[in-house]
């Protein structure tokens, strides 16, 4: 998920800004106002996540008013046109994310907020130990320890919340901002100092940050190889609208865990199985929603889309505990296309189907079949 990647970048650029001495820090706070305004329409976890860093930051600062000022500008320059866009409709925002909240909320537990620090132990326990050592340094004002600390600790706590908010297993992408921080503090406290002692801090540092960066650096390196040397053949689409998207079967190590069903040859039969099906029983105007994780369909088949409706039905919307309403599940959608085959995010299908059980049966009503999918067309 790209955006997941985005929002760490700009976290890590409005931790950086927040908490880079002023000598290091662009002093008008806009770089952090643009990103943490920029986050918050991105995915509103890592705005919330922005916010909070550079409010908390705003206690370790001089000239607070003039930077809460600075940062308010800044942030309303990204913020002002994307709510103009949206002629200021902050009733649908707020149910948007309360509907999102609710179903995204039941990963956010303190049972799964201390699982998540305990997986992540060894990653964090490095940089740790190292801005300890920073803290203690004695050249190190008593502000900027007090500020490096709820730094690092805004890295290793926010961190942890924010990957339950997506689907990723493991990592803390913003322990590396916080790294940054705690090497330039030991730059600083050399350059004034020129402490001979702080060779073993350097050298822990070098080591804690070269230990991680050599694993991403190797499995960037396999990535690009793998890309033009293939361990596994690849399979696309004869259709002309999907033939540039690549698709591998899951890996045979077993590292990771996914439905074969999602990947690689039987993704592209069965998907070219439901295209076959939606264009021999439907009219070249009829608006089409596939209910599996995506919707390629419509794309596909060079379709209209429905008005209304959602993008993907996944557990990131749809959960027991907050099921949205029916019109924005489905919209005016002429025809679904139902498959029946296991796969991922089967579940969220199933709530959909239990909590409206009129949608597959007085709503629509099936008008074809075929070994995987099940076509339904809006009755009338």
């Amino acid at each position: 998920m790209s955006y997941n990647r985005y929002g760490f970048a700009l976290a890590i650029l409005v931790l950086l800004e927040s908490f880079l001495p002023a000598s290091g820090r662009n002093p008008s706070g806009s770089a952090g106002a643009f990103a943490t305004g920029l986050a918050l329409f991105l995915k509103i976890s890592y705005g919330f996540a922005c916010l909070g860093i550079a409010g908390i930051a705003l206690i370790f600062l001089p000239h607070r008013l003039r930077r809460t000022a600075v940062l308010a500008a800044g942030f309303a320059c990204v913020v002002l046109p994307v709510l103009i866009w949206l002629r200021f409709d902050f009733p649908a925002l707020i149910r948007e994310y309360t509907l999102l909240a609710a179903a995204r909320g039941g990963a956010l537990t303190a049972v799964g907020f201390f699982k998540g620090l305990y997986e992540n132990r060894f990653e964090m326990a490095p940089l740790l130990l190292l801005a300890v050592f920073a803290i203690g340094l004695p050249g190190v004002p008593r502000p900027r320890r007090f500020a490096l600390t709820a730094a690092v600790l805004l890295a290793a706590l926010l961190g942890v919340l924010l990957a339950l908010t997506n689907t990723q297993a493991e990592g803390v992408p913003l322990l590396a901002g916080a790294a940054l921080l705690v090497l330039n503090e030991l730059a600083l406290v050399n350059r004034r100092r020129s402490f001979p002692a702080l060779r073993p801090q350097f050298a822990f540092a070098i080591l804690a940050v070269a230990i991680p960066a050599a694993a991403d650096a190797f499995g960037l390196a396999y990535a690009l190889i793998d890309k033009f040397l293939p361990s596994q053949p690849g399979y696309r689409f004869a259709d002309p609208a999907l033939r540039a998207i690549e698709f591998v079967d899951c890996p045979p190590d077993g590292l990771l865990v996914c439905s074969t069903a999602d990947n690689g040859e039987r993704f592209i039969s069965y998907t070219t199985e439901g295209i076959d099906l939606v264009r021999t029983w439907s009219r070249p105007s009829d608006s089409v929603l596939g209910t599996g994780l995506s919707n390629p369909f419509s794309f596909a088949l060079h379709r209209p889309p429905a008005r209304g409706g959602a993008v993907d039905l996944s557990s990131a919307n749809i959960s027991q505990l907050a099921m949205p309403p029916k019109s924005m599940l489905v919209g005016d959608v002429e025809l679904i296309l139902f498959p029946t085959f296991t796969a991922t995010e089967r579940g969220s299908l199933q709530l959909i189907v239990d909590h409206y059980p009129e949608l597959l049966g007085s709503d629509y009503t099936a008008i074809a079949s075929s070994p995987h999918w099940k076509l339904y067309r809006r009755f009338r």
